[in-house]
């Protein structure tokens, strides 16, 4: 059963500071792609949430992360373990060379385990 795709705003913050990147530096096809990728993503995490690599977890939250097919970006999501059909979140957008945070759901103080557990 597929699951619900939901976008955290850091997410968000995220692919406007890319798209805003992407504008600037005039790169339409570049911008074009990241569009088609995230929705691809999207799609792609909606019917197979365990689909990219593990980068973090616990008892109750897993966080993964999966490449864009096309351009060279990369979204990190995550879901709850405990519900087996409940949404997943895309929490993360970067550059595939981008330095990113630990995602270490215990350490990061806006973790999605924090943000997924408000959410119950």
């Amino acid at each position: 059963m597929p699951r619900g795709v939901r976008y955290h705003e850091r997410f968000i913050d995220d692919a406007r500071r890319q798209i805003d990147w992407l504008v600037e530096a005039d790169r339409v096809v570049w911008l074009e792609a990241l569009l088609v990728g995230i929705e691809e993503v999207a799609a792609l995490v909606r019917r197979f949430p365990s689909a990219g690599r593990v980068i973090a977890e616990d008892e109750r939250v897993v966080l993964r992360a999966v490449r864009l097919r096309r351009y060279p970006y990369l979204v990190h999501y995550g879901y709850r373990r405990a519900s087996p059909i409940g949404d997943v979140w895309l929490v993360r957008a970067f550059g595939a060379h981008q330095d990113r945070p630990d995602p270490d759901p215990a350490r990061a103080p806006e973790s999605i385990k924090k943000f997924l557990e408000r959410r119950k």
